[in-house]
């Protein structure tokens, strides 16, 4: 189904990409030339759906930059993969124009690709150092911690439960919209990396996780929740912060309530990461964590 415009033609590719099936893909594709050509544009489509929809990974299509030359247009995507959230994933959709509209070529012609080559170059470059804040513009950067103020339990409660729904759904962009970033040069690759381990940890849970507890101190509160990777009974906390458009997780804080020595270390290296931005809140954060570890040690209630 051909488009109006190149930039339509695009859009609707990316809707198909993240919720379509293979076979909603064959539409968009002009299907011409010879049987040849045709299965090679059918086995391209699907290679490209496969590499964002397999069972195995969670993935989405970032599209980065945008290029037309006359009946050409060309779109560079960071095909983001929560099993390798810190890597550059360059992908270049090819669209062209003929009578009828703008459709998708997933396999163009030599000259197509070569009259785009400098352009692909020059994004290769931009995208190693862009991509990741392209990602995470929904994701603010906390400039400074208030230093009281945290957020109400209700709405920590809130913010969390949506949060474990995003992430049970494998959608990317929303658990995103939930949390915010430090300023710190490693920020984003830090908070992917952690988002990846969220996501695929996920897919490996026996059971949906749930939020057992909240915990409120002066600068921040925490969230108490209970999930099994593998069948493991596992503890994170979540801290939650207040920020101007809201209370937002600080996921590159990550803990978890464990007697293992290796955990414990991880523990207190994330400590020390909030301590660079703010010595109170991580003062504050490790007073919920020492009462979230305290809770999980009491004996059970006969």
């Amino acid at each position: 189904m051909a488009q109006p415009t190149a930039e339509r033609a695009r859009q609707v590719l990316l809707d198909a990409l993240r919720t379509g099936s293979p076979a909603s893909l064959i539409p968009l594709i002009r299907l011409g030339g010879n049987h040849l050509a045709v299965r090679n544009a059918c086995v391209r489509a699907a290679q490209i759906w496969w590499a964002l929809r397999e069972p195995s990974t969670i993935g989405c299509a970032l599209p980065l930059a945008w290029q037309e030359d006359g009946p050409h247009a060309a779109a560079a995507c960071q095909f983001f993969s929560a099993r390798n959230p810190d890597r550059l994933d360059l992908v270049i959709l090819y669209f062209e124009k003929s009578a009828d509209g703008w459709c998708w070529t997933p396999d163009p012609g030599p000259e197509t690709e070569k009259s785009f080559h400098d352009w692909i170059e020059l994004q290769t470059k931009r995208g190693q150092d862009e991509w990741q804040n392209t990602l995470l513009t929904e994701c603010p950067v906390l400039e400074k911690i208030p230093d009281s103020g945290a957020p109400g339990d209700d709405e920590s409660r809130q913010l969390i439960e949506l949060w474990l729904k995003a992430t049970r759904a494998g959608d990317i962009m929303a658990a995103l919209r939930l949390t915010v970033r430090l300023n710190l040069a490693d920020s984003p690759a830090t908070l992917l990396r952690n988002l990846g381990y969220e996501m695929t940890g996920t897919r490996r849970n026996s059971h949906p996780p749930t939020l057992a507890g909240i915990y409120r101190g002066a600068i921040l509160t925490a969230a108490d929740t209970q999930t099994a990777p593998d069948d493991t009974p596992s503890f994170p906390l979540y801290p939650v912060v207040t920020t101007p458009q809201g209370p937002r997780i600080l996921l590159e804080i990550d803990l978890f309530a464990s007697g293992n020595r290796s955990r414990d270390f991880l523990n207190r290296t994330s400590l020390a990461r909030l301590r660079k931005v703010s010595a109170g809140a991580a003062d504050d954060l490790a007073n919920l964590y020492a009462s979230h570890q305290a809770k999980l040690a009491a004996p059970a209630s006969p």
